[in-house]
């Protein structure tokens, strides 16, 4: 992409401003294969910051970190001009049509950089996407000001799976606490960010509001999980399949919560929690899905520590046989069921 240098002539008059920002998008519409313009197709998705893979079907992290370059050039030189009190209706609605696009793109260029180890660029995009959803933007970048929260909750989850990879659990914490705060404020719950949580408060050794936030999330996305059951797999969204991986992923998490409440003796429902995580695994993943041989295997220590501790130590903890499907088979029933 030949990319403009935006925000440098603040001179430029409207039509002038409207054409480089208009070239740039078209730059960046040719390069993906997009339509150009800020409310074509190619720009309107929505931004699934907590899912498995964002950003996946838009272009590798070197292609969209020059496509966010070349929006924020387009912005820059909208912005000016709106500043420069040259701006008029028409360059004001084009903000607010980009703003949303430039800053949900942000955000998934940050998860991408941190899931590939380059943190030090993550925190820069996603630091970007804190600035430009500050109050200061709100009438400006944004259609709403719900947009823009929805957006800078997005941007502090973001935050908040970034810290955990780098093991800054306390800090991770604060920020998906800033997240469900602005959520809550809004008279929304993210079954993501419920989730996120969870994994953090366990890692924190919080076991019972690790509990609490998995039984958030899994009530959150039943109706989904429900509705899902009625589509054939091959009609369902993208959306719909990470919630139902996520739905997983949440039983698990609970499992793992109890067990840790409890490691000498798990409650029935430790157990429970592993069998539904299972279930759901194998129904809609597949046996042989990497989620589903990871919970199987969770569950199988989760069965040898128990067994372990029933026969106390120095005693040999007997073999648990393999069932026939998935690598790890399903286990014995657990002690006491």
């Amino acid at each position: 992409l030949q990319l403009w240098n935006g925000g440098q002539n603040t001179k430029d008059d409207v039509r002038t401003t409207k054409r480089r920002a208009m070239e740039i998008e078209r730059a960046v519409g040719d390069h993906l294969g997009w339509e150009a313009g800020p409310s074509s197709p190619g720009f309107q998705h929505n931004l699934q910051s907590q899912s498995p893979d964002p950003g996946a079907n838009l272009a590798s992290q070197e292609n969209l970190s020059e496509v966010v370059a070349a929006l924020e050039d387009a912005l820059k030189l909208r912005l000016n001009t709106v500043h420069s009190g040259e701006g008029g209706d028409q360059i004001s609605r084009e903000l607010k049509q980009g703003g949303e696009n430039f800053l949900s793109m942000l955000n998934q260029l940050g998860v991408q950089c941190f899931k590939e180890g380059d943190f030090e660029s993550a925190q820069s995009h996603l630091s970007k996407a804190a600035f430009y959803t500050t109050d200061k933007f709100r009438n400006i970048l944004f259609p709403s000001d719900m947009t823009r929260l929805k957006l800078r909750a997005a941007t502090f989850n973001n935050f908040g799976c970034m810290d955990k990879r780098q093991g800054k659990l306390a800090r991770a914490l604060k920020h998906l606490r800033k997240a469900q705060k602005l959520e809550e404020n809004l008279g929304l719950q993210s079954p993501s960010t419920s989730a996120n949580v969870c994994a953090v408060l366990t890692a924190l050794g919080r076991f019972d509001q690790a509990v609490v936030e998995a039984k958030t999330a899994i009530k959150l996305l039943t109706p989904v999980l429900q509705e899902a059951e009625s589509v054939s797999p091959s009609h369902r969204s993208p959306e719909i399949n990470r919630d139902i991986h996520l739905f997983t992923v949440c039983w698990h998490n609970l499992a793992m919560a109890l067990r840790q409440e409890n490691p000498e003796q798990p409650k029935k429902e430790c157990w429970d929690a592993f069998q539904n995580a299972i279930f759901c695994s194998q129904s809609h993943l597949g046996s042989e899905h990497p989620t589903t041989l990871a919970i199987e295997k969770a569950y199988l220590d989760a069965l040898q520590g128990a067994a372990q501790q029933q026969k106390g130590p120095g005693e040999k903890t007997p073999t648990l046989r393999k069932a026939n499907s998935g690598k790890w088979g399903i286990a014995p029933a657990p002690p006491g069921a």
